[in-house]
């Protein structure tokens, strides 16, 4: 590789780790909702996880569209296949340490950041080998009722989605629900993972009333932690190293040539 071509990937990682960390954990980037990930359906509506891509200086992956799995946390509004829109990417794990916050979300304050806790505790039920294994209508009613205990977190009236009523039956809305609540008001809230989610919001919608697409949240390894992470580290380091030895091996020749 060239030296200048090198110095200058370099000199980008440097400046991507300089950043920052409130920059790395709360940034705008183009989204392109591409499709729901599989045929899952409840309530005349796709469920689970849905496939879109990601392009911003900060993703892991410079100048390249990222492909991510994200979950719709928004009954309000809609998306369409295909569709591309400017979004505030925010960390949640970020905003419990302090160093971004919720301000480019739908929701705000005390409630909205329990909102999103929830929702990411409900998301990683999803992910969950056990249920992510399932097929058919099993599959349908077990994801649509995890959904819907996801939309109901900020759209209450979604619960109406769901004619049954049962806190011991795992298809129904209630039942995830009551796991939410009771993950929330247990020791497990203060203690869990949630630096792998982050909250995927339109630019231009400020509420939910306010027009744009749907909001979404993923937890995609993908995305950047507040931190390097130490393969990071130990790529800048052997480029650094390869700056300097291509410098030296320069100076020697112009050296030899004086």
């Amino acid at each position: 590789m060239p030296f200048r071509s090198l110095a200058r990937r370099t000199l980008a990682a440097l400046a991507l780790l300089a950043a920052p960390a409130a920059a790395r954990a709360q940034f705008t980037a183009t989204v392109r909702y591409v499709a729901p990930a599989t045929d899952a359906a409840a309530f005349n509506y796709a469920v689970g996880p849905v496939n879109e891509t990601l392009t911003n200086m900060y993703t892991q992956r410079p100048g390249q569209a990222l492909g991510i799995t994200a979950f719709c946390v928004d009954f309000a509004n809609g998306i369409s296949n295909n569709t591309t829109y400017q979004a505030n990417v925010t960390s949640l794990g970020a905003v419990l340490e302090g160093n971004a916050t919720l301000a480019r979300t739908r929701h705000t304050g005390a409630a909205g950041l329990l909102g999103y806790q929830k929702a990411a505790f409900l998301v990683d039920q999803l992910l969950s080998p056990s249920v992510a294994a399932l097929t058919g209508s099993a599959r349908n009613q077990t994801w649509g009722a995890i959904q819907g205990a996801i939309w109901s977190i900020f759209t209450p009236t979604a619960v109406t989605l769901d004619a049954s009523t049962s806190t011991t039956n795992n298809r129904v809305i209630e039942f995830w629900q009551q796991q939410a609540d009771d993950f929330a008001a247990s020791s497990r809230l203060a203690t869990y993972d949630f630096s792998r989610f982050y909250i995927i919001t339109d630019v231009r919608a400020a509420g939910l009333a306010s027009g744009g697409v749907q909001e979404f949240m993923t937890a995609s390894a993908g995305l950047p932690t507040v931190t390097p992470e130490p393969g990071t580290v130990l790529l800048l380091g052997v480029g650094l190293a390869a700056v300097g030895g291509a410098a030296a091996r320069r100076r020697r020749r112009g050296a030899v040539g004086a």
